[in-house]
């Protein structure tokens, strides 16, 4: 990292991130899929033929769903189940202090 990348120092990775960043995709692309059925239903409501369906995959228009797919992404990793289960499984990991905290600061909450 420091040969190709000087200006970024990596003090420190957490055990398990590799979690996160999979519920984080998955959120994602729950949502998505949401997007597309409702403008699905919403062509075939309109009176479009299903052979007919072209759903808007324009970049301007992904790009202002993306917000969306993004703040649900967040909510769903702020509840406070699936911390719980993430600290959970990084006790039982190396990075064992990260878990200690998170799961300290839950239960003062």
């Amino acid at each position: 990292m420091r040969k190709n990348h000087p200006t970024i120092i990596n003090l420190y990775t957490p055990a398990n991130y590799a979690g996160i960043q999979r519920l984080l995709k998955h959120s994602i692309k729950r949502s998505a899929h949401v997007d597309v059925v409702e403008e699905t239903v919403g062509l075939l409501e309109d009176g479009t033929p299903s052979n007919q369906l072209r759903l808007d995959t324009r970049l301007p228009v992904l790009w202002d769903r993306s917000i969306g797919w993004t703040f649900t992404a967040f909510q769903r990793l702020n509840e406070v189940r699936i911390v719980r289960k993430i600290s959970g499984s990084l006790w039982n990991s190396p990075g064992r202090c990260v878990a200690l905290a998170v799961s300290t600061s839950l239960t003062k909450a």
